[in-house]
């Protein structure tokens, strides 16, 4: 007899460190340099960003935020501490590679970059880790431009969206941005699939068998007859009276 069975998980997508791309920019095609000009505090947005091309073709236009928005003059000012993402385009809409330009004070905490991962489970959303370094006491995290703040790192249950990166120290000093990145997790890829093959006992005898046949997933799998209570890791459950049983199967992968 085949019946089918609820699968308990999906299969898990591993974690990736995801580069920010704004805009669909051919990388490296303009050499660039830039200097920093510190804020002279954490607190105060007078620092700036000068840059300056090496090759490509002027006139050019300039990006503080990976694109997202460009002007034609090529020093930043009245900038406060935070990472800054730089992208230079020519008159012949060429790009430069992406940069990191990071503007610090004494004391200030420091975002090094966003890990983005998918999601590990159905119907829930993906995680962000936001990579820190500096600052003072516990640091505050908010992935919404500063409105909430919380005190881990890491977000879970994330859907999509565009989020904007703040980091504070923990007296709710020294906030440092990032630049707006765009999150679209993606669910798990596939589903398992469950068969079962019973073979029924003889009355009052313990000879009973159920086959658990698997597809999709991984590939490595535990099968539990006790609805979750206990798994083993064979398909076959031998030796089994009448009676009903739960059956349950986890991809390993996903756990």
């Amino acid at each position: 007899m085949l019946v089918r069975a609820i699968v308990k998980n999906c299969l898990t997508v591993l974690f990736m460190l995801c580069s920010i791309m704004m805009v669909q920019a051919q990388s490296g095609m303009i050499d660039i340099d830039f200097k920093v000009i510190d804020p002279t505090v954490c607190n105060q947005a007078d620092g700036a960003i000068h840059i300056t091309p090496l090759t490509g073709i002027a006139p050019f236009e300039y990006s503080i935020n990976g694109g997202a928005t460009f002007q034609s003059d090529s020093i930043f000012s009245d900038l406060g501490i935070g990472t800054y993402i730089l992208l230079v385009r020519d008159a012949q809409q060429q790009f430069s590679s992406f940069k990191l330009a990071k503007l610090q004070a004494a004391g200030a905490p420091s975002i090094r970059g966003i890990v983005m991962a998918d999601a590990t489970e159905c119907d829930r959303g993906g995680t962000l880790k936001i990579l820190t370094e500096g600052g003072l006491g516990d640091l505050q995290y908010s992935i919404d431009s500063g409105r909430t703040f919380q005190a881990n790192y890491l977000f879970s249950n994330v859907p999509s969206g565009t989020y904007h990166i703040v980091v504070r120290n923990g007296d709710e000093s020294c906030a440092a941005s990032y630049p707006t990145i765009s999150f679209a997790p993606q669910t798990p890829l596939q589903y398992i699939d469950v068969q079962l093959v019973t073979e029924q006992p003889e009355c009052e005898t313990a000879d009973g068998r159920i086959i658990v046949n698997v597809s999709g997933g991984s590939g490595d799998y535990q099968y539990s007859m006790d609805n979750g209570a206990n798994y083993q890791a064979g398909n076959t459950f031998e030796n089994l009276v009448a009676g009903t049983y739960n059956i349950l199967v986890r991809d390993v992968f996903s756990n």
